[in-house]
């Protein structure tokens, strides 16, 4: 036989008598498009084994199930019986998002602005009650509402609900118009505006971080 090259193994060659290579033990076929390893030197269903297992390798495609070789002609796969023409379903990992992380400043200020404005809700609940004349009925009523609205905002709050930061910013402001109106010192309302910037400063420095993670 003339010098030929393996399929196979790549090798310059001359076939042995039977037509294999004398470097791989592979047969060389006459039109020598692919090489059959020696191994499954076979007719038949032994012999196209082995060309698929030689266009497996050289495919370079993998079942996406078992991982083991594959060709571009399979519809199941060989190995586990798998369809490869279904789409497959990619495990999704569950991401179970955790709450922010309040810190000591705002636990200690959000505890502050719930006992401060409970005990003024209580305070003015129990004068109204009592008929003391010495406060306006609608200002008692005005701040038991502030009072009120105060602490289900800062409730919300420590929930990470922003409605809560609007709200405690909403009667923040309408106290300092109120008290500009019902008291008419100008020197008290002055304050009461302060007390808005001061309150709006302390929430974006606490809630900044987390804003986006709120609901």
């Amino acid at each position: 036989m003339n010098i030929t090259i393996c399929p196979y193994c790549k090798m310059r060659v001359i076939p042995k008598e039977d037509g294999t290579c004398p470097s791989c033990q592979s047969i060389i076929p006459a039109d020598n498009d692919e090489a059959i390893p020696a191994s499954n030197k076979l007719t038949g269903n032994s012999q196209a084994s082995t060309h698929r297992s030689v266009k497996n390798k050289m495919s370079g495609l993998r079942c996406p199930d078992c991982k083991q070789p594959i060709s571009d002609d399979d519809v199941i796969c060989p190995h586990c019986g798998v369809n490869l023409e279904e789409p497959i379903e990619l495990e999704t990992p569950i991401i179970v998002a955790s709450s922010p992380d309040r810190g000591v400043w705002l636990t200690i200020m959000l505890g502050l602005w719930f006992i401060s404005n409970s005990v003024i809700t209580i305070y003015y609940l129990i004068t109204t009650l009592a008929g003391n004349q010495s406060i306006s009925f609608l200002y008692s009523v005005w701040m038991i509402l502030r009072g009120s609205v105060n602490v289900v905002s800062v409730v919300a709050i420590w929930k990470w609900k922003k409605w809560g930061v609007y709200g405690l910013l909403t009667t923040l402001v309408l106290g300092a118009l109120i008290d500009l109106i019902v008291i008419g010192n100008p020197v008290i309302y002055i304050g009461s505006i302060i007390g808005v910037f001061v309150a709006a400063g302390i929430l974006y420095l606490l809630l900044r971080r987390v804003w986006y993670q709120m609901d």
